[in-house]
């Protein structure tokens, strides 16, 4: 079986911040897009593609979108989710970032970059 292409998350942060919130009452064992009722089909599926990404929910066969710790810290402690994101941020991106200085990057030098690391 040929694995699957990871794909960056593309959503409005202020979304991906308010799904956290969705959850603040408690976090399920297993995540699915009824969490999310308010938001559009498309929506959905962009908050649940950030979450695998990121590894917020277990996206591997056997546990298919379990809810991870990370998930859990950030849901329930909001007040820790800017360190929790940045350490996920800088884990995900290390292809890009270990190889690359972004301020010293165009547009066009960062699409190829995304291209490489994630295709």
């Amino acid at each position: 079986m040929e694995p699957t292409k990871r794909v960056p998350p593309y959503l409005p942060f202020k979304t991906f911040l308010s799904s956290l919130d969705a959850l603040s009452h408690g976090v399920p064992p297993k995540l699915d897009r009824t969490l999310w009722r308010s938001q559009s089909g498309v929506t959905q599926g962009l908050i649940m593609n950030a979450y695998r990404f990121f590894g917020l929910v277990d996206d591997e066969p056997d546990a298919s979108d379990s809810s991870t710790d990370y998930l859990d810290k950030m849901a329930k402690h909001p007040d820790k989710r800017p360190e929790v994101l940045r350490f996920l941020i800088e884990a995900q991106y290390e292809p890009i970032l270990e190889k690359h200085d972004l301020t010293k990057m165009t547009l066009k030098m960062l699409e190829d970059a995304f291209e490489q690391a994630f295709s």
